[in-house]
């Protein structure tokens, strides 16, 4: 019996089913390459021998705080011990403030006293230097001479257990850096020299050093790890080791991206072009330590050291084990309100418990509840007009901190504001309107320099302190961001003081050389110190501060003696270099986004 083709055959139509199947399975290909990337892999990691783990009664956990956003991130990684660590949940933490200018609050303390944390405050860190991480590397030297426990976790303070995690026994553990950075990979490398040197003063080579992967770009590289975590053997004085090592590069001056013009973005907020060239070699010197010291090093995996920040970038594939949840997150400035939906959604993706997520939400809400308590807001509010629109301000933001300077507090008394009593020590909108001249060729604005004693006002009882210009307006719900240390404007002019004056208000040039003359001896720190606009300024305590506000006023009564009431920003930005701040630009943009600013110079209605 013969086959019969059926009549309806149509071959044409044959190669089109074909040729839309394979370009299906193409799209289908496609699609399952694009959802291995895109997400968290699964990967077999061998189980720890339960012989190799420390025993919980070996090791202590160590941290660095500051009265700064170090204050509410220590308090969320030490409650996550308590809750998420498993067998290691009771080990005893220590909590340092190296810089006891900074030391933490009553109620902080308190805070940590519940948690079972030990606090120490302890003049550790004089270098003066904006490089943060110094601390980690002063107070680890100051743990492994004072501590008692065979081994010392070293922790940063922007990080969440999320699981029990596994201690090993070895002389150090650690894992590596997530990008290249500062590393070198190889002899060709322009980082190579610095590595070398630091290598010559630990009297190793650099070849000592075993080649290993980072965790994000995936770049071979010289042994360099995360400074974040780390468990070292505390006799063999690594920790020490690496405050020897750094604290000599610091002498030659060794920064590894010297020239880079970076402004790092860490947990605390932006740190500046100064601190960025470093950025990188407090991990270098630890890393050289250890293998100066031992060859007895364990890398731990995936599950640890977790980059959240740079994961909130879907593109980036993170592979974790298969038999085990991650157990440590470094999240960076992710808690920030402004970061809070990214955050979520990196729990979600590295597939957290849903415990896990709802006790993070809810820690959170404390988190915010500890940046408002750290911030309050301060206006200048000098005769009835500016009483009147502060007044008006002030109820714009109603549940945050207020300091007023004014010359009536009773019209404040009403308000929950803290209303103090000034008179003014310079010109106030009254005087311009009825007896001083228009100022700089009528071109000059008024400016005000006692609200630097509202700033200071706002200072003694919080941690940052933001003034805005009583004629302002918060016109949506004020989102209070992270704000770094020292002075941060908003980046209305972005040039030093000589460069601004050389195209606005030349004629006050000449009293700015005399007064730059007058507090430094030359005229070149002009080149050099930023001029600040003075609408929103946020004044953050590092210990600074009273030299920034003895400059400022030593400058005021300079320029208002010689009857120059013009050019306060420069004022702030010559008394901000003296202080040895860097003007941050970035920290109040978002906040001064919600301000509407009347402007117009003095007023009499």
């Amino acid at each position: 019996m013969s086959l019969q083709v059926n009549s309806m055959y149509n071959p044409h139509m044959t190669v089109n089913i074909l040729s839309a199947f394979r370009k299906a399975v193409k799209s289908l290909l496609r699609l399952y390459k694009c959802r291995q990337q895109h997400a968290v892999r699964k990967i077999i990691v061998p189980s720890l021998d339960h012989d190799r783990l420390l025993k919980p009664e070996e090791i202590i956990f160590l941290i660095c705080v500051e009265a700064n956003r170090l204050e509410p991130q220590a308090l969320l990684l030490c409650s996550s011990i308590r809750r998420y660590a498993g067998r290691y949940q009771n080990v005893p933490i220590v909590a340092v403030s190296p810089r006891p200018q900074l030391a933490l609050s009553a109620e902080s303390r308190k805070k940590l006293e519940a948690l079972g944390v030990s606090y120490v405050s302890a003049p550790l860190n004089n270098t003066g230097s904006t490089y943060g991480t110094i601390n980690r590397i002063v107070t680890g030297a100051w743990a492994e001479a004072n501590l008692t426990q065979p081994y010392i976790v070293v922790l940063d303070t922007d990080m969440i257990f999320v699981s029990e995690p596994d201690f090993v026994r070895a002389d150090a553990g650690v894992r590596p850096v997530d990008v290249k950075g500062s590393a070198t990979a190889g002899n060709h490398d322009v980082l190579n020299q610095y590595w070398n040197r630091l290598c010559t003063i630990a009297g190793i080579k650099l070849s000592q050093l075993p080649m290993l992967e980072t965790t994000v770009d995936q770049v071979a590289i010289r042994a360099s790890y995360n400074g974040g975590f780390s468990v070292v053997k505390r006799d063999l004085g690594i920790l020490q080791r690496t405050k020897d090592i750094f604290f000599a590069s610091m002498q030659e001056n060794l920064r590894p991206l010297a020239g880079s013009n970076m402004n790092v973005m860490a947990s605390t907020g932006f740190v500046g072009t100064e601190a960025s060239e470093w950025w990188g070699s407090s991990q270098a010197a630890l890393s050289i330590a250890i293998w100066s010291t031992t060859s007895d090093v364990y890398v731990y995996d995936n599950r640890y050291n977790i980059p959240a920040h740079i994961l909130v970038k879907p593109e980036i594939a993170w592979p974790l084990s298969l038999h085990a949840p991650p157990a440590l997150l470094h999240i960076h400035y992710l808690a920030e309100p402004q970061y809070r939906e990214q955050f979520h959604q990196v729990i979600q993706r590295l597939d957290c418990t849903q415990d896990v997520a709802d006790w993070i939400e809810e820690r959170l809400i404390e988190f915010d509840h500890h940046n408002n308590a750290n911030v309050c807001l301060c206006t200048l509010a000098i005769h009835e007009p500016y009483r009147q629109r502060a007044r008006v301000l002030c109820n714009d933001a109603p549940n945050l901190a207020w300091v007023v300077l004014t010359d009536e507090p009773a019209d404040f008394s009403d308000l929950p504001v803290r209303a103090i009593a000034h008179r003014p020590t310079g010109p106030m909108a009254v005087d311009y309107l009825s007896r001083i001249p228009p100022t700089g060729e009528n071109r000059g604005a008024a400016a005000y320099h006692d609200k630097r004693f509202a700033l200071m006002g706002a200072l003694e009882q919080h941690q940052t302190a933001i003034f805005l210009d009583a004629d302002s307006r918060i016109n949506c719900k004020p989102r209070l961001d992270t704000f770094p240390t020292g002075i941060s404007v908003l980046p209305v002019v972005r040039r030093n003081i000589m460069e601004h004056l050389q195209t606005a208000g030349t004629w006050r040039l000449p009293a700015f050389v005399a007064l730059a003359e007058h507090l430094t001896g030359s005229a070149d720190i002009l080149q050099e110190a930023h001029w600040c606009q003075e609408s929103c300024i946020a004044i953050t305590k590092d210990g600074r501060e009273e030299k920034f506000f003895e400059t400022w006023g030593c400058a005021a009564a300079f320029m208002q003696e010689r009857e120059v009431f013009s050019g306060e920003g420069g004022c702030i930005g010559l008394a901000a270099a003296i202080a040895g701040w860097t003007v941050n630009y970035d920290a109040v943009t978002s906040f001064g986004a919600t301000l509407v600013h009347e402007g117009g110079g003095p007023k009499d209605k």
